[in-house]
């Protein structure tokens, strides 16, 4: 992904999650973790179909095409 936009809301996420402690920059629609020896490589996975499982009584499944 190359999406400054969608970037940077995906960098704001890992400061949450990372305790502020590593954080990343976008720059040219590419993610920066500030150390030469890690590379941050993002894709995007669009799912065209998805599974759901219900446990229980009565037990069932299900799918989902998007």
């Amino acid at each position: 992904m190359t999406d400054d936009a969608l970037l940077w809301r995906l960098a704001e996420l890992h400061r949450g999650r990372r305790d502020g402690r590593r954080l990343l920059d976008v720059q040219n629609g590419a993610v920066d973790s500030g150390r030469p020896d890690i590379q941050v490589v993002v894709f995007a996975v669009r799912p065209d179909k998805a599974y759901g499982h219900a446990k229980g009584d009565p037990f069932g499944q299900t799918d989902y095409r998007f």
